[in-house]
């Protein structure tokens, strides 16, 4: 025996307006079935399907394109307000059907992607903005402390929509439209909006739960902080609600699986320790969220129930207690005027993905790009520091400040060669963050060349590093003995030093001097050309002759001077002479005096 449903039916019909005027009695009495859905960090929609006898509102220019939609509960209360986007016509057997969609007005946020930076800003201010320049007004209903942290620098690489829920997602908010304002919360253990339930007088016709404790737990970020140059880590804890269900949390928390279940991650980036605290805590709740899905269906309508609220399940035994609402559909056709909730996972589904197609990330950069460097040397950070821009996205788009990869770097050591303004670089991320950019090297293109590429029939026999004003230190691998050489040569090619393997040579042009150091001895040649050794002992050797020749030789000695050989020989070609302030000896086996 069938038993009729004990639950009346719920006939009330929704109130429309269009453009601000209700809509016509005849238009709402061929409405045949209304379905608006919303949900966090979704645009709602209302999709409304009327029988078209005679086409007069397919041909008719009620529902013309951005005309303004609003649908309310017969209490008033407005479920949906948006314009149109959209229609469709379906004849089956001569009967026309004329469907309207009417999209909240954060489908603007989805219309067209953009790439450009922000500087010094926070992500609420960065939300703020996108709202103005979008039409809405924007409310911050409690978000997380995160929104209100200064960023450095911020790059936007895809529609507001992807840009926007990527800001919500990684600061643990969620976000909606009501009317003509994006409200922006966190998930809170709010007060219910309405009890719903089984019973005397029930208000549910249908409820069910799904619970799971397969999901991970106890998430510990990972990251790096190059300021301090320090490893930043973070465990993260999903908030505490009230009024869990009993049948639930043991799932939520899953403490028997928990030890195996801990995640460590260092995917998420995080910029320093506050930062990691945030993406940890995000992780945690997006988790424990995701580990309960619940459904239910109410006798009649229930504006009070939208995304972001709180709601009350009673009658339902281990099951009954507080629910958080994550999306909400309002259906309304010949059976009744309905509402359908569901709580559980967060993270956007569905309509999501046929709007804002997220192939793009602006916080993510896979890759690497081409830059050409703009500013040399962070002002609040490292000298060594450029930023670029990168030409191939426009040219108002610029990097945060980048490090440079060079060899050897370290405390006190490494080389220095930092890019130039106007050069072409190569940019990777850390992490695949657009944030964290770094320059990986220079290239050469069409206008920008080296003095030669030391190539010759397809081989390679010289190597260079070229400064800015062409000096330059060569290593020359050539076949040929006298192609093998290290050469430091300043531009012009005049000051050089070679050390090859057929010579070493040490070349300044004329007028400039030469000095040889150690110490207190050097070997100097003066910009007059003259050489001057000086040391504390000077020895000269040879294995054949040694000769000093000039126009005039002095040689002097402040205590002593003395030649010695097997023969001596003193001449002069003209006249001679020799003498002595005090005694002269002269000595020898025999002395010959002409």
């Amino acid at each position: 025996m069938t038993m009729a449903h004990p639950l009346s039916i719920n006939r009330t019909a929704p109130v429309l307006q269009v453009n601000g005027a209700p809509l016509a009695a005849s238009a709402l009495a061929a409405l045949m079935e209304l379905r608006i859905t919303r949900g966090l960090r979704l645009p709602g929609r209302a999709t409304l399907r009327f029988d078209d006898a005679g086409h007069a509102l397919a041909a008719g220019g009620t529902f013309a394109i951005g005309a303004t939609v609003s649908v309310a509960a017969g209490s008033g209360q407005v479920l949906l307000s948006g314009e149109v986007t959209g229609v469709d016509l379906s004849i089956e057997y001569g009967q026309p059907e004329f469907t309207v969609v009417v999209d909240d007005l954060s489908y603007k946020l989805t219309l067209g992607a953009k790439i450009r930076t922000f500087a010094a800003i926070t992500y609420g201010e960065v939300i703020g903005q996108i709202c103005r320049e979008q039409g809405l007004s924007f409310e911050n209903r409690g978000g997380t402390d995160a929104l209100t942290v200064q960023q450095d620098y911020l790059m936007q690489s895809d529609t507001d929509f992807g840009f926007l829920t990527e800001i919500a997602d990684r600061t643990g908010n969620d976000w909606w439209v009501e009317e003509s304002t994006l409200v922006l919360a966190a998930p809170t253990d709010a007060q219910p909006v309405a009890s719903l339930g089984f019973g005397d007088d029930p208000t549910l016709t249908a409820f069910t739960v799904r619970a799971s404790a397969l999901h991970p737990a106890e998430p510990v970020v990972h990251g790096w902080w190059p300021q301090t140059k320090q490893a930043v880590t973070a465990q993260g804890r999903a908030a505490s609600t009230s009024s869990v269900p009993t049948l639930v949390e043991p799932f939520i928390q899953a403490s028997d699986l928990s030890s195996r279940a801990k995640t460590v991650t260092a995917s998420e980036v995080p910029l320093d320790q506050s930062d990691a605290e945030v993406l940890a805590n995000r992780l945690a709740g997006r988790w424990s969220s995701g580990a309960v899905t619940a459904r239910g269906t109410t006798v009649q309508v229930e504006p009070a129930v939208v995304p972001g609220s709180t709601v009350a399940v009673t009658g339902s035994g281990p099951a009954s207690g507080n629910y958080h609402v994550t999306e909400i559909e309002h259906v309304y056709n010949r059976r009744g005027f309905s509402t359908r909730f569901t709580a559980g996972d967060r993270r956007p589904s569905s309509l999501v993905d046929a709007l804002s197609t997220q192939a793009s990330s602006s916080f993510r950069r896979q890759g690497i790009v081409i830059g050409v460097v703009t500013k040399v040397g962070n002002p609040n950070g490292s000298p060594g520091e450029v930023k670029v821009a990168y030409k191939s996205a426009g040219d108002q788009v610029e990097s945060n400040w980048a490090r440079v990869v060079t060899v050897g770097a370290g405390n006190g050591r490494g080389a220095t060669f930092i890019p130039e303004i106007n050069d072409e670089v190569i940019v990777g991320f850390e992490g695949g963050d657009s944030r964290r950019p770094i320059v990986l090297g220079g290239v050469y293109n069409g206008q920008d060349v080296p003095v030669e590429f030391g190539v010759a029939n397809s081989k390679v026999n010289k190597r260079r590093i070229t400064s800015r004003a062409g000096h330059f230190l060569e290593f020359g691998d050539g076949d040929a003995t006298a192609d093998q050489h290290i050469s430091f040569t300043l531009a012009g090619a005049e000051h050089q030093i070679v050390l090859g393997k057929e010579k070493f040579e040490a070349t300044v042009p004329s007028g400039k001097p030469m000095t040889i150091k150690s110490g207190n001895s050097s070997i100097a040649i003066g910009a007059d050309g003259s050489i001057t050794i000086q040391g504390k002992k000077i020895t000269l050797k040879a294995d054949t002759d040694v000769e000093i020749s000039g126009v005039n030789v002095t040689t002097k000695a402040s205590v002593k001077a003395e030649t010695s050989a097997t023969q001596v020989a003193i001449k002069a070609s003209a006249t001679g002479e020799v003498s002595s302030g005090g005694m002269m000896s002269v000595k020898g086996a025999m002395v010959a005096v002409n």
